[in-house]
């Protein structure tokens, strides 16, 4: 059985989260986004900033976090995506 669904989305980042949201859904996966991460800018600079990076993986790994429960987490909308943070 073939099913036909129609998106509407403009250029830019409204396509880029439409793309996002069908490809999460389609093949069962989940967003995580780990932030704090430190990165060193140049080696001249001493200095460091912190950056979030978000990871796809399949959705049981979410389930698994929620009934194991060892680590604290958050659910939040980013961009009409849902993600855990850890």
């Amino acid at each position: 059985i073939l099913h036909r669904t129609f998106y509407y989305a403009q250029a830019g980042q409204m396509l880029f989260t439409r793309m996002l949201q069908m490809l999460l859904k389609q093949h069962y996966l989940a967003l995580t986004t780990v932030t704090g991460i430190p990165m060193k800018e140049d080696v001249a600079s001493r200095s460091s900033l912190n950056y979030d990076v978000d990871i796809v993986h399949p959705a049981e790994v979410h389930h698994s976090l929620r009934e194991r429960a060892p680590l604290k987490y958050w659910r939040q909308i980013k961009d009409d995506v849902e993600t855990i943070v850890l």
